[in-house]
C-alpha cells in the first residue's frame, strides 16, 4: 500500500494578487515588490519572482495599478507602482476566496518519505540544512517584531515564528534520531553507515 498524503494542493494565489497586497501597503516599484516579497512573504509563500514585472504590466493594463510619472531620486528610471480603486476591489475578491488550507511543495519531505534509501551521511545533511534553513527563517522574523504591525500582520508573524519553534524541535529531536536509527541498522546489516542497505526496505503497510 502506498501512502498517499493530501498535502499537494493548487491554491487561489497568484503573483498578481501579491504584488496588489504589497501595493496596498505603500507605492513601490518592482524591485522593492521583489525585495518585499522575498524578507516578507518569502518565509511562507513561494512566488515566482521571474513573474512580478509581467505582472505589473498587467495590473497596469487592466487598470489595478498605475505607474507614477516620478522614478525613485537614486533611480529616476525605475518604474513606481501605485494601486488603484480597481486595484484594491480584485485584491479584496482574492483575498475572500482564499481557504484556511496551506498548499505544501517540500522536497526534503519527499526525500525523507524514502529514507530509508539514503546513505546515512545525505540524511546527516538533510537534517542539518533543513534545522539551518529553519534557524534563519526564525532569525529573520524575530527581526521583525521590533517593527510596528498591524494586528494581522502581527498574527501572521507569530504563527510563522511558532511554526519555525516547531521545526527547530522537531528536527534537533526526531532529526538525529533518525540519522542514529539508521546508522544502527546499518551497522546491524554489517555495512559502513555511508552506503545504502543492500535491501530496499518495504514501504510500511505493502
Amino acid at each position: 500500500m502506498i501512502y498517499r498524503i493530501g498535502i499537494w494542493k493548487t491554491g487561489h494565489m497568484d503573483v498578481r494578487t501579491l504584488c496588489l497586497g504589497v501595493l496596498s501597503l505603500e507605492d513601490a516599484s518592482g524591485y522593492e515588490i521583489k525585495q518585499t516579497l522575498e524578507d516578507v512573504f518569502g518565509s511562507f509563500y513561494n512566488a515566482s519572482f521571474g513573474s512580478i514585472y509581467p505582472a505589473l504590466q498587467r495590473l497596469v493594463e487592466d487598470g489595478e495599478a498605475t505607474v507614477l510619472a516620478a522614478g525613485d531620486a537614486r533611480f529616476p528610471d525605475r518604474k513606481r507602482y501605485r494601486i488603484t480603486d480597481i486595484g484594491r476591489t480584485r485584491l479584496s475578491t482574492a483575498l475572500v476566496k482564499v481557504r484556511g488550507r496551506d498548499t505544501l511543495r517540500s522536497e526534503f519531505l519527499v526525500a525523507m518519505f524514502f529514507a530509508h534509501l539514503l546513505p546515512v551521511a545525505e540524511l546527516r545533511r538533510l537534517t542539518d540544512e533543513k534545522l539551518a534553513e529553519a534557524r534563519g527563517t526564525q532569525s529573520v522574523l524575530q527581526s521583525y517584531s521590533r517593527v510596528h504591525l498591524a494586528e494581522g500582520q502581527r498574527f501572521a508573524l507569530r504563527y510563522m515564528l511558532a511554526l519555525a519553534k516547531a521545526q527547530i524541535e522537531f528536527l534537533e529531536g526526531e532529526g538525529r534520531a533518525i540519522v542514529q536509527a539508521m546508522v544502527r541498522e546499518r551497522q546491524s546489516l554489517g555495512v559502513a553507515e555511508y552506503d545504502r542497505p543492500p535491501v530496499a526496505a518495504a514501504i510500511p503497510g505493502e
